[in-house]
């Protein structure tokens, strides 16, 4: 009889990470899941023996298993608390981590880099910062997740002429006959006024600013038509810039349908001109979930003291040298200015914010952004060869890292690149969402039922009035304690069936599926939040198998359909109840494998692994592994 110490006893390479977890130990022959021994005196085994585990102990680091499966969300907009998702213009944005199994430090990184690359809008994208959170005896306890949003209007862009800041919005409009230079001068040499939709242009390097962001557009040397707006990051490759829930009127002629704007205000030309302002919303089509231009009659405004009780038309424009345009976004809500450059008069045609005007009536007022256009970008066309738009002022966020849509204006086959936007890349992985998205109530066109428009614009900080809100496990209520089945609900992943939520324990949320900020969250205001987690995470407890690789005892590994040289399962829990840290275990009652010698078996060194169900070496030991091994004759 033969009792074997096992160790990789390597402690002098035990590694810790930045907040001081062990996270490896030992490395090559000594790790400790994979470990060799040397016996500078052989060990002799008799002949027809049998061998048990008598004891093993490991030490298991805080692990975290992330499967294809593993999900989050994250929300940015109006806190849905006994409010259906339909009064929100905001959506969840799902979060998901690749595959692996994590230590604390790790899966830390991983999240935030996770959260940095999810489609959120400008003001909040790639502003998160995952940190551990310890508890009083320093142990760790979840993660905290803070969002830092912009709270300040930016400066105005400096042009540079550059190719990628102007771009062709449409397969008709052509690179070759834009000219595009620094003072942010756009002419198009080639426009052709049998088409409509000929000459526009997008500038799709930087969004605009929710933070009293303004596109300021002079139209004084354009002469004749123009149309100056706002648009989603709409993709050229794809039904020639228009989105995927779009009427296109003349489908037979699409060379004639003007270009796609969510919001956009144009002149006719001419003698006759006007002014036309439009949005691109739902609920008027045949089919009601179809977005259309819809016209807004700002000049039979309601308010008290509307600038405009006409439509402005050649003559208004001249008298009154009105020689410019210009947006402001506050939050969700656009407002529209038309002036004068040389005075610094603006009037207003469309506010959310003036209360001389109906600030919130469908009717008057433009829809507010939503996930699909919350990237908005500078959108410009002209009709003449001697017509030029000035952009006098952008409000564009600058960050690094943020994406447009990229083509290949050469080949137009070659489908173009989401950016960083939410919208250009659901038109990839689920086109559906914006269907979906845009036809909620709260941002469809006016009618009898739907009559006023509910904005969230900026707060005290000076940032978009929104809340962040962390949706980690299947929505539910859990108001009544006594509730034994709670009930599932939709408050904010509606429409998602079999796209739940799964990682509520993971971070930490115990039984709890959302964590609002105004419950949960902690900070400077709005503009810099930290969600924290009230309990604690659950680690996941890893299988595990004691391996010996050079003893000639055979079982079978099913999971593998083969033999196996595997001689104890390691439980979940050791003889404590423990599943991480230093554990123990001594089976009360051994499993003998016989080793089928005939003779006596003399060996120089034991090669033991750790391994999963598949036999592949676990990742999750730190420290010292002791494995104690019983060898006897055979009892029969």
């Amino acid at each position: 009889m033969s009792l074997v110490i096992l160790s990789n006893t390597q402690d002098e390479y035990v590694r810790r990470d930045n907040n001081s977890f062990i996270v490896a130990s030992g490395n090559g022959i000594s790790s400790p899941s994979s470990f060799i021994n040397h016996f500078r005196s052989p060990l002799v085994i008799e002949p027809d023996s049998e061998v048990a585990v008598e004891s093993v102990k490991i030490a298991k680091g805080p692990t975290f298993d992330i499967d294809d499966n593993s999900l989050f969300y994250i929300y940015h907009g109006k806190e849905l608390i006994n409010v259906n998702a339909c009064e929100s213009t905001k959506e969840p944005v799902p979060v998901r981590i690749k595959r692996g199994s994590y230590t604390v430090s790790s899966l830390e990184q991983r999240m935030e880099n996770a959260l940095n690359r999810a489609h959120m809008g400008p003001e909040v994208w790639g502003k998160y910062k995952v940190n551990v959170n310890l508890d009083t005896n320093n142990n760790f306890k979840n993660f905290t997740i803070n969002q830092v949003a912009n709270s300040s209007k930016p400066a105005n862009i400096s042009w540079t002429g550059s190719n990628d800041e102007l771009v062709p919005a449409n397969t008709l409009t052509k690179r070759s006959y834009i000219t595009w230079n620094s003072s942010g001068e756009y002419t198009y040499t080639n426009a052709n006024p049998q088409f409509s939709n000929d000459g526009v242009v997008m500038l799709p390097k930087y969004p605009l600013s929710s933070c009293s962001g303004v596109l300021e557009v002079s139209f004084e040397a354009c002469a004749g038509p123009w149309t100056i707006g706002l648009s989603r990051a709409t993709n050229p490759t794809f039904n020639n810039g228009y989105p995927n829930n779009y009427v296109v009127k003349d489908a037979q002629n699409p060379d004639h349908e003007p270009p796609f704007y969510d919001y956009m205000i144009e002149f006719t030309g001419g003698a006759d001109g006007i002014i036309r302002v439009q949005h691109a919303v739902t609920g008027i089509s045949q089919n009601k979930t179809d977005i259309v231009m819809n016209q807004i009659p700002y000049w039979q405004n309601t308010g008290t003291d509307p600038t405009f009780e006409e439509i402005i038309d050649f003559t208004k424009i001249s008298a009154s040298g009105l020689d410019r345009v210009r947006f402001t976004l506050y939050g969700n809500a656009l407002a529209l200015d038309i002036g004068n450059g040389s005075t610094s008069t603006y009037y207003p045609i469309i506010s959310p914010i003036n209360a001389s005007l109906n600030n919130t009536d469908r009717r008057y007022n433009f829809k507010p952004t939503n996930n699909a256009t919350e990237a908005l970008y500078p959108k410009l066309q002209i009709y003449d060869t001697t017509d030029e738009l000035d952009i006098i002022t952008y409000n564009g966020l600058v960050q690094d890292g943020w994406q447009g849509v990229t083509f290949n204006e050469d080949d137009l086959s070659i489908p173009a690149v989401p950016g960083s936007d939410w919208y250009s890349n659901q038109l990839v992985t689920d086109p559906k969402r914006i269907r979906f998205l845009d036809n909620r109530d709260c941002l469809k066109a006016y009618n009898a039922s739907l009559t006023d428009y509910s904005y969230n614009m900026i707060n005290a900080s000076s940032s978009p009035d929104y809340n962040f809100v962390i949706i980690a496990g299947p929505e539910r209520d859990l108001t009544t304690p006594s509730q034994t089945k709670p009930t599932f609900t939709e408050t904010y992943i509606i429409g998602r069936e079999g796209n739940s939520a799964n990682m509520s324990e993971v971070l930490g949320f115990g039984k709890l599926s959302v964590l609002e900020q105004s419950i949960y969250g902690n900070g400077l205001g709005r503009s810099s939040v930290i969600i924290t987690p009230p309990s604690n995470s659950l680690f996941m407890a890893h299988e595990g198998f004691i391996r010996v690789n050079n003893l000639t005892g055979v079982s079978y590994n099913g999971a593998k359909g083969s033999i196996s040289k595997i001689l104890y399962q390691i439980p979940r829990f050791d003889n404590s109840g423990n599943v991480e840290g230093n554990l123990y275990f001594s089976p009360g009652e051994k499993t003998y494998i016989e080793l089928g010698n005939t003779d006596r078996l003399i060996l120089n060194q034991l090669d033991v692994d750790i391994v999963d169900r598949s036999e592949r070496i676990v990742n999750d030991l730190i420290g010292s592994t002791v494995v104690v091994l019983y060898i006897r004759k055979v009892r029969r």
